[in-house]
């Protein structure tokens, strides 16, 4: 059941945001050498949701795709709600996909599956930055085995204090139960294509017959800004039926 797992995390994020709006942005003029990236947001969801963000004049504020953190709540801008959008699998680099439409998901094979998200940032009606987070599961057997990338787009440097991923089983009539937590690490990104890996970490074994999907959490700190934090994304669903191994489907 996402829906309330959904909003119980929109709550706390909401929470974090919110801390960071108590903290004034600074801007160019004030020494941390920013720009407004505006102008850099691709169309699509994204685009539409920084838009409204600034149009707002929001004191801190972060957008996923359609969906938009601030102010004490997480608003969903689409029609419905935000799905990856399923990608072609190519070998090439995390940074070369994915990079106008905000969150997306390809499939390496029936064991290994990616999930990526751009995340634009801001404060008031200045688009402050962005940087990419991916988080790929490689399956084995019954154990998910997880590795989280990211890649600073744009903007001054980030600090990550907090990443982490959660795995969770699917519940249709009752909320989802958590099967593990992972810490990923903490990651300094200086320059524009800097990027942090966090190395591979073992998930709880999946002793149950049933659907599970994981979370990527994470907190960061521009050089010079509020901080923020929130829940990045949340994968499709990966299969563990009976005592078979798990794997990933279209």
């Amino acid at each position: 059941m996402r829906r309330v797992i959904t909003s119980t995390i929109a709550a706390l994020t909401a929470v974090l945001l919110s801390l960071g709006a108590m903290a004034p942005a600074q801007s160019a003029e004030n020494g941390t050498g920013a720009r407004d990236l505006t102008a850099a947001v691709p169309d699509g969801p994204a685009k539409k949701c920084v838009e409204t963000a600034e149009s707002r004049d929001l004191a801190s504020w972060a957008c996923v795709g359609s969906e938009l953190l601030a102010n004490g709540k997480v608003e969903q801008l689409g029609p419905q709600e935000q799905r990856p959008t399923v990608s072609a699998y190519a070998p090439d680099d995390e940074d070369g996909w994915c990079e106008t439409t905000g969150l997306c998901t390809r499939l390496v094979s029936d064991y290994i599956r990616e999930t990526k998200a751009n995340i634009w940032y801001g404060y008031g009606d200045q688009t402050v930055g962005s940087y990419d987070a991916v988080l790929r599961n490689n399956l084995n057997g019954r154990q998910p085995r997880l590795t989280t990338t990211l890649i600073l787009d744009d903007g001054p440097p980030l600090y990550f204090p907090t990443i982490t991923t959660t795995c969770y089983e699917e519940h249709t009539l009752w909320p989802d139960d958590t099967c593990g937590t992972d810490t990923m690490g903490g990651a300094y990104l200086t320059t524009e294509g800097s990027r942090w890996n966090s190395g591979l970490r073992y998930g709880d074994r999946l002793e149950n017959s049933n659907e599970y999907y994981h979370a990527l959490d994470a907190g960061w700190v521009p050089t010079g800004y509020a901080p923020l934090s929130g829940r990045l994304f949340e994968t499709p669903y990966f299969y563990c039926w009976g005592a078979d191994p798990c794997y990933f489907t279209e």
